[in-house]
């Protein structure tokens, strides 16, 4: 439930179109991260499901589906494309909506590890800046993991994705727009990378969304705390 909804509309990061019809995508077309809104035309409670781009496993599948459909099931959902879960209008009489990640089962050896991840919660409104029109959400791993040696990440290569959400309400054309990603001296740009992303014209309605490959300055030597 967001803020008094229980039948939060769904849309794929990047994109403004909103999900209200039982859904499912497979393999390449599962998105890096979905936005549920209590309130399309005027979102005031927005929450995130990041589901990729921190070196994880990404779901092999993603289904979004009425609640009392899928909670029956412990595992395989046949969904209903007419199903409209956003609506009391249908045979459950309700108005609720659900997602549901699926990875495909694996073979775990003895001793072995696998780790299957997602990242959920509410997003911030505004940016920091209080009279700003737009809204403004960062992902990125909240942590990196030190190697055995203590010498460097195990990632390698992680993504900084930033979503800037020009559909909110008194949203207003932005000219000009420049977006610059700072890091700490121990990560840099990957190859190929420019630190400042610009755009003459983000119109009213329009979620951009930006993607930065990040790696470590190998030429900066880690220091864990406390050492």
């Amino acid at each position: 439930m967001l803020g008094a909804n229980d039948a939060s509309p769904i849309s794929f990061g990047g994109s403004s179109q909103f999900i209200h019809k039982e859904t499912v995508v497979e393999g390449n077309d599962v998105p890096t991260y979905w936005r549920a809104v209590d309130d399309p035309m005027v979102p005031k409670v927005i929450s995130y499901g990041f589901v990729s781009g921190w070196g994880n496993r990404k779901p092999d599948r993603m289904i979004i589906a009425h609640w009392s459909g899928i909670s029956k099931t412990k595992w395989d959902y046949i969904v209903n494309p007419e199903m409209e879960f956003t609506s009391s209008r249908n045979i459950y009489g309700t108005a609720d909506s659900a997602i549901a990640l699926y990875w495909d089962p694996v073979i775990i050896r003895p001793g072995a590890e696998r780790r299957f991840e997602t990242y959920y919660g509410l997003g911030s409104f505004y940016t920091t800046q209080r009279d700003a029109t737009y809204g403004l959400q960062v992902f990125a791993p909240t942590k990196l993991t030190l190697n055995d040696s203590k010498t460097g990440y195990v990632e390698r290569e992680f993504d900084i994705r930033v979503e800037l959400d020009n559909s909110v309400d008194d949203a207003k054309v932005l000219y000009n727009v420049n977006v610059e990603l700072s890091l700490p001296a121990e990560l840099e740009l990957a190859a190929g990378e420019t630190k400042v992303k610009q755009f003459d014209v983000i119109e009213v309605g329009d979620i951009i969304t930006l993607s930065w490959k990040v790696v470590q300055n190998l030429s900066i030597r880690i220091k864990p705390q406390g050492s």
